[in-house]
């Protein structure tokens, strides 16, 4: 089963057209879909304020839509892990993060890295910045929407980053639907 995660802000669903690209885009890649859907259809009782994670769980029909209350936690401390599997579509099964992150009790959070180019991290994108401009991964293991939509608008530029070269940098920021593009100032890099 696969998963969309989209921003409920006052009761506004924000940035659709990403969500839709991508549910469409998995659907037919990995259940054949011919005709596209439209996210909007499906999301109906939305809260009328405050601020949710809506789950979309989805085959090739929608399976089931959830709205959870959020509260925006970022993490600091990060660790490097290796991650040579595939991950190019969002699964709701996300054990495989979850024994990695096991394995590096120490950290809040994975930097993780594909033959020795990092990737992302286990819930967000990642950007970082040199000389003024923000660079992310040109090969992340998921495709996420905000970073598609910020590589759109020309605020970000797609670099192959080595591990070995996270010092050449001088910030780090993570983005995913949930938390936008938030750079973390103050982070520690456990190796």
């Amino acid at each position: 089963m696969l998963l969309e995660t989209i921003r409920i802000e006052e009761g506004r669903p924000l940035h659709l057209e990403y969500h839709n690209r991508r549910f469409n885009h998995s659907r037919r890649k990995l259940f054949g879909a011919t005709e596209d859907l439209d996210l909007a259809d499906f999301l109906t009782d939305i809260p009328p304020a405050g601020l949710w994670r809506c789950r979309v769980l989805y085959t090739l029909y929608m399976e089931r839509v959830e709205y959870l209350p959020y509260t925006l936690r970022l993490p600091h401390r990060f660790a490097l892990a290796e991650f040579e599997r595939d991950y190019a579509y969002k699964y709701a099964d996300r054990s495989v993060f979850e024994r990695l992150k096991r394995e590096h009790p120490e950290a809040e959070e994975l930097l993780l890295y594909r033959q020795g180019l990092l990737t992302d991290t286990t819930i967000a994108n990642i950007a970082l910045r040199r000389d003024n401009v923000w660079y992310t991964p040109a090969r992340p293991l998921l495709e996420g929407t905000t970073r598609q939509r910020l590589l759109e608008e020309g605020r970000l530029q797609l670099a192959e980053i080595p591990c070995d070269a996270l010092d050449a940098f001088d910030e780090l920021a993570l983005m995913n639907a949930m938390i936008g593009f938030r750079n973390i100032s103050q982070y520690e890099l456990i190796r």
